[in-house]
């Protein structure tokens, strides 16, 4: 891929997300429902994995001025298609199911038992996964399956975003896991671990945003 195609395709990202802005507010009605724009979300998810072609092709590329300029540009516009991802699945997500009832006899009190996170087995199994997978997007679809079944502690989530090679999808391995990990006063080590400052940052925004839309931790684990 050129630098020229890459800018092209940058302005069609653009197009793009201007008419998911449009889709998302003639939809405001039916998504105050509780019901998302399915059809939103697969057409960023297509733009993303579009994004991670072009940028892995520039990579390979010979390494001029132009090719730098535009795969900086791509980042950029990644970044943006993965948020208004992010926000588009976000819409589709039922409400959190109610913590369970414990019925504590008068006499004593049982304090709540914090949940299980995903087996030792099952984790590796997880990270061959990821490694088998040639681009970000794959890896973090993978991600978005496995975090409705399985939680997840802070040591697990640094593992799974070192496998990502570019920040921002270490970032959003990292906030697509977040509301699953059972020790969140650990996970400051997680952001700790991102490379640029920027990145750091988005990361601390995007938790912030779960903790404000009433993502409650596991019981028994107090939030960071």
């Amino acid at each position: 891929m050129t630098p020229r195609i890459a800018s092209v395709m940058i302005v069609a990202v653009t197009m793009a997300l201007a008419g998911a802005a449009r889709a998302d507010h003639g939809h405001g009605d039916r998504r105050c429902g509780g019901r998302g724009d399915r059809a939103q979300v697969v057409a960023l998810q297509q733009a993303l994995s579009s994004l991670d072609r072009a940028m892995a092709d520039l990579t390979r590329g010979p390494r001029t001025k132009a090719s730098r300029e535009a795969l900086a540009e791509l980042g950029v516009a990644r970044v943006r298609v993965a948020e208004a991802l992010r926000l588009a699945e976000m819409e589709l997500l039922p409400p959190p199911p109610p913590p369970p009832v414990v019925i504590v006899p008068p006499d004593r009190k049982v304090p709540p038992k914090a949940p299980d996170p995903m087996d030792d087995r099952d984790f590796a199994d997880l990270l061959s996964q990821l490694k088998g997978m040639a681009f970000g997007s794959e890896r973090v679809a993978l991600l978005r399956d496995a975090v409705k079944r399985h939680r997840f502690t802070t040591g697990q989530v640094r593992q799974v975003v070192a496998i990502f090679n570019f920040g921002s999808e270490q970032v959003d391995a990292a906030a697509t896991m977040y509301p699953r990990v059972v020790d969140k006063a650990d996970f400051f080590k997680v952001i700790a671990d991102l490379e640029f400052e920027s990145e750091r940052d988005e990361l601390r925004r995007r938790v912030e945003e779960w903790d404000r839309a009433g993502v409650a931790p596991p019981p028994g684990v107090e939030r960071p």
